[in-house]
């Protein structure tokens, strides 16, 4: 018997048809790898680990308010800019 990924040979007793190399890669390793994410996230502890590496929107909003912001402040130096990137990148950008 072969394993179903590699060309090994497996021993008599291998029910997976996986051999140690090619296991983590089969689909009963991958089912079981599932359920237990969820049984740990499913855990109170689990939960707390998950919430502090959420994104917080909050600082987002605040980050695109000061944008708008420096935006509508500085919109002449940024118009400048622009046309001075323009004049510079002119031969790459008509080809």
């Amino acid at each position: 018997m072969k394993c179903k990924l590699c060309p090994r040979k497996l021993g008599k007793e291998n029910k997976s048809g996986y051999c140690v190399k090619c296991y983590s890669k089969s689909p009963y390793y991958k089912d079981y790898q599932r359920r237990k994410q969820k049984e740990w996230y499913d855990t109170q502890n689990g939960k707390e680990k998950k919430r502090a590496y959420r994104q917080k929107p909050k600082v987002k909003a605040k980050y695109k308010v000061y944008q708008k912001k420096y935006q509508s402040q500085h919109i002449e130096r940024m118009r400048e800019l622009k046309r001075e990137w323009a004049r510079k990148n002119k031969k790459e950008q008509k080809i």
